[in-house]
């Protein structure tokens, strides 16, 4: 169930973030209501992104993360990624946390570790707790006329979602003035086969 009366903004990052420009401000988009993080626990592998505006972080592939829920009702972030320019693959490295809104717990802010990734807002517009979730988010031009959007989708398992639910995510993208068509999609056939345990490694 969405509450489409919340007004939010994301910025969801791992490590990586695509963001592109709108050339107009940040859209009000729907949420999920009543968000289970328990349920959000455990790994999710990054299918669909918008494109990274940095080139240092364009050579950042099969990201995958870990979501592990706190005592302080915090959730730990740990994420896996491949540098195709090092070759080098990093595995469920601790990258920040996500502080949940006491009243709405479908908006939140990543608090991440990286001097270079402030802290930011999010909204969680869709989720199936065993499947995919679909994160949103905008940050305003700060005085500018563009504001700066991003948006991702997690599957429980790295093979590709079926049509139907990317279908429906488009549409509800669409439908809260977001274009889905900036989607770049990734594949995960040739990535690393993780396991289920969370480790601190790095491969080379």
């Amino acid at each position: 169930m969405f509450d489409l009366k919340l007004v939010i903004y994301l910025l969801y990052v791992g490590t990586i973030s695509g963001q592109i420009s709108r050339h107009d401000r940040c859209p009000i988009v729907c949420s999920v209501y009543q968000l289970n993080w328990s349920k959000m626990e455990g790994r999710w592998y990054r299918m669909s992104e918008f494109p990274e505006r940095d080139p240092r972080l364009q050579n950042q592939t099969c990201l995958s993360e870990i979501k592990e829920v706190n005592n302080d009702g915090t959730i730990s972030v740990y994420a896996s990624w491949l540098n195709t320019f090092t070759g080098q693959f990093f595995q469920d490295m601790f990258v920040g946390r996500i502080i949940p809104d006491a009243e709405n717990p479908g908006m939140a802010t990543f608090d991440g570790t990286l001097d270079s990734v402030p802290q930011y807002e999010y909204s969680l517009m869709a989720v199936q707790y065993d499947n995919f979730h679909l994160l949103y988010g905008c940050e305003d031009g700060k005085g500018r006329q563009d504001s700066l959007e991003t948006a991702f989708i997690f599957s429980r398992s790295p093979e590709p979602l079926e049509r139907s639910q990317l279908d429906s995510m488009s549409c509800l993208l669409r439908s809260n003035g977001v274009d889905p068509d900036n989607f770049l999609f990734v594949d995960h056939s040739s990535c690393p086969n993780l396991q289920c345990n969370r480790g601190s490694q790095m491969y080379s």
